[in-house]
């Protein structure tokens, strides 16, 4: 079954914005939980000093983890309510992930993907806390979207979306028990079209346009996936995050920045 949800955002010409994680980073429920906070990350001689903002109210914390060509992620890799950093790394021809798991410097290492393969998180493994690795592959000549995502011991494959999409995975369907669901970002005429795995079928939503930038994260602490754009134009860094009743704009760092992924790569 196809529900569309057509909640075109008036986006205003703000510029670009940037989000942080997709965990517990504070409080405990539905209203004590402020959701996701958000960061950004840039390159300072070699490394990415990495600026996060937990709460979303200004107070900026600063770390260096990851290097120049990373793709850094924040997450909640063993199930302990807290995010930390971990990266994917291309290594002689594979995806290196090296992952900061708890949080203390001790960090583990996994060959999972090749080279040009588009690394992803998520809670793919629905057995155990936590969040997995995973890559998506395109096939321009079949124009097909291939998800490779680690679940339990092994490992799960499945052709969703097209070569030009943006992978966007979360929890689309409401329910925190069978983990997070694949979703994917496309240009529509003028404005972003998501399409989600939702509990009845496809959900196709339209937020944000065409050249702003799709992200995701729990942004009003419900413990679902929100939409979000990185809005393109102007000379600051705004993020318009949807909310339970209206947008939120938030404002970190610079046009030039990246964003610290967790459920989304980007576009």
């Amino acid at each position: 079954m196809f529900k569309f949800n057509l909640t075109v955002s008036a986006l205003a010409a703000f510029s670009l914005g940037v989000f942080f994680s997709q965990a517990a980073l504070a409080g405990s429920g539905v209203g004590a939980d402020p959701g996701d906070g958000v960061g950004i990350t840039r390159s300072d001689n070699g490394s990415l000093l990495n600026v996060t903002d937990p709460l979303r109210d200004g107070n900026l914390q600063f770390s260096l983890f990851g290097a120049d060509g990373d793709t850094l992620f924040a997450a909640d890799w063993n199930g302990n309510g807290t995010a930390s950093f971990g990266v994917a790394r291309e290594d002689n021809g594979a995806l290196l992930w090296i992952l900061d798991e708890a949080g203390d410097g001790n960090l583990t290492y996994t060959l999972f993907g090749s080279a040009g393969d588009r690394p992803v998180v998520g809670n793919f493994d629905t057995t155990s806390p936590g969040v997995e690795i995973g890559f998506v592959r395109g096939y321009p000549s079949a124009g097909q979207l291939e998800w490779i995502v680690q679940d339990g011991a092994s490992f799960r494959r499945e052709f969703f979306g097209s070569d030009a999409d943006v992978p966007v995975p979360g929890n689309w369907d409401g329910d925190a028990n069978n983990g997070d669901e694949f979703g994917l970002v496309r240009i529509d005429g003028d404005a972003k079209l998501w399409i989600t795995e939702g509990s009845g079928g496809l959900d196709f939503d339209l937020f944000g346009g065409a050249s702003d930038e799709a992200i995701a994260g729990d942004w009003d602490g419900d413990g679902n996936t929100d939409f979000a754009v990185r809005l393109a134009g102007g000379d600051g860094n705004v993020l318009a995050l949807e909310g339970l009743v209206a947008l939120e704009y938030v404002q970190i760092g610079a046009p030039t920045d990246s964003i610290v992924n967790s459920s989304s790569v980007g576009q």
